[in-house]
């Protein structure tokens, strides 16, 4: 067995992820900053977790700090639909709705900015790498972050299923977090004509993707209420 993620520091793991889409997401930042910027050239901006940034803004009068968070990052796949809003980066698209997020929070931080606040701070928080499961504690860790101290900070994720419109929120646990795992089984490679002189995993396979499934229903719900097991795909050969 081998954890994907366990021979690789959250630095790491970000840089290969910027390797891959850095250029992309300069651009998707300075995107953001030009349209916050327009709607109050005041904003203090601040970097946070390589390509992240806090956007705030101060109404002069105590109160309490609030900040809204959305991602930023993308997915290494091309979007196959044709939709007016598809991505326009072969290789590079939203497919968690990571634009949708940005930008309904963004609308919704320029509006509060247009309409005024008498006091406390807003801020936006715009964090990278939601998809590698880095960028938030990226961003919890950044001295810069820290020194912001927001009171509260509201998050936000797109939920298929619900009728247009709709606002849902829960208490406690909302969703996993997720942790990738390859299971590798090597066999003996022999000619077709002599299959006995090799050894396939096949069976083992299959009884793996039969069996793995069902330890989600031995976790203990006490410690882990939300905890599930997806076998993603299997490959022979």
């Amino acid at each position: 067995m081998h954890d994907p993620g366990a021979n690789h520091s959250p630095k790491t793991a970000t840089s290969s992820v910027s390797r891959a889409f850095g250029a992309a997401r300069k651009k998707t930042k300075e995107r953001l900053l030009q349209v916050l910027l327009q709607a109050n050239s005041g904003l203090a901006i601040t970097p946070v977790a390589h390509t992240g940034f806090v956007a705030t803004s101060e109404s002069g009068q105590p109160g309490p700090h609030l900040m809204l968070r959305c991602d930023m990052d993308a997915l290494p796949l091309s979007e196959a639909r044709e939709l007016p809003y598809r991505s326009q980066n072969p290789g590079c698209a939203h497919l968690c709705g990571h634009d949708g997020h940005m930008a309904l929070v963004v609308a919704a931080f320029v509006r509060t900015l247009l309409e005024g606040s008498s006091k406390g701070k807003l801020s936006l928080l715009a964090q990278p790498a939601e998809e590698t499961g880095q960028g938030a504690a990226q961003v919890i860790a950044s001295p810069a972050f820290q020194a912001l101290k927001p009171d509260f900070i509201f998050g936000w994720h797109n939920l298929p299923g619900f009728p247009l419109g709709q606002l849902v929120y829960k208490g406690g646990v909302f969703a996993s977090a997720s942790c990738g795992l390859t299971v590798e089984q090597l066999g003996k490679t022999s000619h077709a004509a002599e299959p006995e002189n090799g050894l396939s995993p096949r069976e083992a396979l299959a009884q793996l993707m039969i069996e793995l499934p069902t330890l989600a229903n031995q976790a203990p719900s006490v410690c882990l209420p939300s905890y599930t097991l997806c076998l993603a795909t299997a490959h022979l050969g």
